[in-house]
């Protein structure tokens, strides 16, 4: 596994000279501090409401600040992804690495750019349906396939509602957009359940 921490410190000391929100913070306050040079002969007639204009302003960029570092929750859904696919398991690192990212946006930002390396899934077509999606399943949750006897399966046989399958005794609800039954939509099953009946016999 790549030693991902050491990484961090070499991406980390790359980037000293980049400004962070706290740093950024600290200078605006050190800007705001010092008189403008064509302002100086009018400081003292205005001091208090520019003293205020500037707690004001202050405080605004202060609210900026916090939102900028605020982390949004793909951000962080995104960042232990990279996580789970370096194996990182220690919780207390992964916490660790979460909260530093919350308070620092550029250790954010290198952590997100890493996260882009994860490999996507690939998506396919699935053509299991689910025993919630057929008609034969009543509300009790027993089968009616097995209880006529249609399919490989004890007469009070009771499915996993939610696991995706192929079946022969699948009869889709009126609501589904495919509507042939399980016979017609995977009919090599219709084989290899024969094939079982006379193993069984």
């Amino acid at each position: 596994m790549t030693n991902w921490l050491e990484r961090a410190k070499l991406e980390m000391s790359k980037s000293t000279g980049r400004v962070t929100a706290n740093s950024d913070e600290r200078d605006v306050t050190a800007v705001m501090a010092v008189p403008y040079p064509g302002e100086l002969e009018n400081s003292s007639a205005s001091i208090g409401s520019n003293g205020s204009v500037q707690i004001a302003d202050f405080q605004k960029i202060e609210a900026a600040n916090e939102a900028a570092v605020s982390m949004m929750p793909e951000e962080e859904t995104a960042i232990r992804a990279w996580l789970a696919h370096i194996e990182e398991t220690d919780l207390a690192i992964i916490a660790d690495v979460l909260d530093k990212c919350r308070a620092d946006l550029n250790e954010r930002e290198i952590l997100l750019r890493w996260a882009e390396e994860v490999p996507r899934p690939v998506a396919i077509d699935d053509d299991r349906r689910r025993c919630d999606q057929c008609v034969n399943l009543t509300e009790r949750g027993l089968c009616l396939a097995a209880r006529r006897g249609e399919i490989n399966a004890t007469r009070i046989h009771e499915p996993v509602r939610d696991l995706l399958q192929r079946c022969v005794g699948y009869m889709p609800k009126a609501t589904g957009t495919d509507q042939r039954p399980g016979r017609a939509r995977w009919p090599g099953l219709i084989q290899i359940q024969k094939g079982n009946s006379h193993a069984n016999t």
